[in-house]
């Protein structure tokens, strides 16, 4: 079994198969078309958007470093922590800032439980 080749591009519409439409196979066949066109979308928008995610948690001195690898260049970024444990009131303030391929994560708190972490970036080219 062949995979359908994929090739990065938004398609302005996706085929309807219509009544006498012979299904017929193959990379070019009817029966691919809609298959193709979806595919080409998906490695378009996937091109686009990156998330990345962990679970970590925080140093004694209310922080982390976490190697995400989405350049900061060519990407629109934000970072979103969320508490994997009840905090009791422990987190304080939370904020991030970027180094390079890494995203160092602070709290004011006292809390040092385990966290999921996730990076979303955004292509900054225009669509």
């Amino acid at each position: 079994m062949a995979n359908l080749p994929e090739e990065e591009g938004w398609e302005p519409g996706v085929y309807q198969i219509e009544d006498g439409d012979e299904a017929s196979g193959g990379a070019d066949g009817i029966a691919n078309v809609q298959a193709r066109q979806l595919a080409s979308r998906t490695a378009f928008l996937r091109r686009r958007l990156v998330i990345v995610r962990g679970q970590t948690g925080f140093g004694a001195d209310g922080s982390v470093r976490v190697t995400h690898g989405i350049d900061g260049e060519a990407y629109s970024r934000t970072a979103y922590i969320t508490p994997l444990a009840d905090t009791e009131g422990g987190l304080g303030e939370v904020w991030y800032e970027w180094d390079g391929a890494d995203v160092v994560i602070h709290h004011t708190g006292e809390w040092a439980g385990p966290f999921e972490w996730v990076v979303v970036g955004r292509l900054l080219e225009s669509w």
